[in-house]
């Protein structure tokens, strides 16, 4: 499957227009390239959903459905935006995110999804990324020492003084969402 990886975005709701930096997965060698997409998702308009509703839920259903991947130095603004959209969307879509995106959405159903998820994530990509310091905490009692996501490995230690210490409350709930564990967040100074 093609599809498009992102190195950076930045999205102006304003002004609907998509900034991009990305290249296709299946072109060697990668050549990045910056984009700037004007009116995304104008192609599909759904009756009682504005314009810059359906502009928003455009770009997450592209990411949602795999047609774009992000790497890891898409800023965290947007990564914990987008995760904060699919649980909605998971809930919305009874578990799986995908059964309430896409064209066979039940139309009495598909303009206030498609609300639903375009607020969601307007208002998480706005917020501000309150300063924060906190570590991560296994259910075992260790803490996150270090993330290794290209070779999926995670290094813990018993000490708090030796964990990874995040600055900002969107940064650990990236990193906690991304390491499937029972895990506790616990702010600097708190055992």
């Amino acid at each position: 499957m093609s599809y498009e990886i992102i190195k950076s975005i930045n999205v102006d709701i304003q002004n609907m227009k998509v900034y991009l930096n990305h290249a296709s997965n299946n072109v060697f060698p990668k050549t990045f390239e910056n984009t700037t997409i004007d009116g995304y998702g104008k192609y599909r308009m759904v009756n009682d959903v504005s314009a810059r509703e359906q502009f928003v839920y455009s770009i997450v259903e592209d990411f949602i459905g795999g047609m774009m991947q992000a790497r890891t130095s898409v800023s965290d603004k947007f990564r914990y935006a987008m995760i904060k959209t699919q649980d909605v969307a998971k809930q919305l879509g009874n578990g799986d995110a995908w059964n309430c995106l896409g064209y066979d959405v039940h139309q009495e159903n598909e303009a206030k999804y498609i609300q639903q998820i375009a607020q969601t994530f307007i208002t998480h990509y706005q917020s501000p990324n309150k300063r924060e310091k906190a570590c991560i905490r296994l259910n075992d009692g260790m803490y996150i020492k270090a993330i290794n996501r290209k070779q999926g490995k995670i290094y813990t230690t018993p000490s708090i003084n030796d964990a990874k210490v995040y600055k900002t409350r969107k940064s650990v709930y990236i990193d906690n969402q991304a390491i499937n564990y029972d895990t506790q967040i616990v702010k600097e100074g708190v055992v």
